[in-house]
């Protein structure tokens, strides 16, 4: 499990830890808290591609909540499935595309600020973990 600490600086730093060693992110997203949740930023492994579905695409969602079983197997799964891709990573700013990093979401250019006053929530997968954070901006 990893810990995400938000820092307002400019541009705005998430600190992330994982217990005693550094994470090692694959995937970093930062969404809107309103209305249909939309990514304003990704960034993960070069060649990593994003696909966003439409608001009104049928998904299925499976209604139970996680077990421990089940979270250990995520865990253990993504380190065999992520490990080569994940980089190492102590802090993420916004908008700043840190080494062995590619930016997915916007397609090209700066992702817009964050707006003053605004709920948001940063997501980060990593090797052998998640987390999520909410804050405002």
């Amino acid at each position: 499990m990893l810990t995400i600490q938000y820092e307002a600086d400019d541009p705005p730093t998430f600190r992330i830890f994982a217990g005693d060693a550094p994470a090692r992110i694959v995937v970093v997203m930062v969404q809107e808290l309103r209305g249909d949740h939309d990514s304003v930023w990704v960034i993960g492994p070069p060649g990593m591609r994003m696909t966003e579905h439409p608001a009104g695409d049928f998904q299925l969602v499976e209604h139970r909540p996680a077990t421990e079983q089940d979270i250990s197997q995520i865990k253990a799964r993504s380190e065999q499935l992520l490990g080569h891709a994940a980089r190492p990573a102590a802090s993420i700013q916004y908008g700043i595309v840190p080494p062995g990093f590619s930016q997915m979401k916007p397609a090209s250019g700066s992702p817009p600020p964050l707006a003053r006053g605004e709920k948001y929530e940063v997501v980060i997968m990593a090797a052998g973990g998640f987390g999520s954070l909410e804050f405002i901006a």
